[in-house]
């Protein structure tokens, strides 16, 4: 049963010369706590998605300096959907047809911009 708070108030009407009747007892129901859940509820986590392209990009920068240091720090490889595309400067016009080739033969990748500038003593 819930608790039940009863307030009475009590008008004094003779004063004003008033003849009203004084307000009746109001009745208000206390607050109560919502009742506990009868189950648990479960939080819904969700693993991190991987980032595909992202990955393949690191795997991509990962075979360039696996192949040379020299050729992967002038390097920077943004993939999308599969095609590397390859930014930065390499000293030569040999290294940067080595890192063309080094990321067309990373797995994943279905072709390669190459956007390497030759920049002598890079």
């Amino acid at each position: 049963m819930k608790p039940l708070v009863t307030c009475v108030f009590a008008l004094v009407v003779a004063a004003c010369g008033n003849d009203a009747a004084p307000p009746q007892a109001v009745q208000v129901a206390a607050a109560t706590p919502p009742a506990p859940a009868s189950q648990p509820v479960a939080a819904v986590v969700q693993a991190p998605q991987i980032d595909a392209n992202a990955e393949l990009a690191a795997k991509v920068k990962k075979a360039l300096e696996a192949a040379s240091t020299e050729i992967s720090q002038g390097v920077d490889v943004v993939v999308v959907n599969g095609v590397a595309r390859l930014f930065g400067t390499v000293g030569s016009s040999k290294e940067r047809s080595a890192a063309e080739k080094i990321a067309a033969s990373t797995p994943g990748v279905t072709s390669v911009e190459n956007k390497l500038v030759v920049v002598k003593g890079s």
